[in-house]
């Protein structure tokens, strides 16, 4: 499964400001599997809340580079989930 953080695109509103969302999505059916709720500078929290309500058991989480930090990483261990940290470099033209 894979986790992402996106702002969604037509939501924001006159003195509010636009709804972010992290995202989890199957890899394997192409779905998306559930949404939660991630205000600005809150959405690794809303990853790891995601994460505390599904079973990681022998599950490969991915996750983007902004919510790809160390609370995330510890609760995919404590849910059962194998702990693997892959970076791609940023090719500057």
């Amino acid at each position: 499964m894979a986790l992402d953080g996106n702002i969604l695109r037509g939501s924001k509103r006159a003195g509010a400001a636009a709804l972010r969302v992290v995202v989890m999505a199957g890899q394997t059916l192409r779905n998306v599997l559930a949404q939660e709720r991630g205000d600005e500078g809150r959405e690794l929290a809303a990853a790891v809340r995601r994460l505390e309500a599904e079973d990681l058991e022998g599950e490969i989480v991915s996750a983007d580079a902004g919510l790809l930090q160390a609370p995330l990483g510890q609760k995919v261990v404590e849910k059962g989930g194998p702990l693997s940290v892959s970076c791609k470099a940023t090719i500057r033209a």
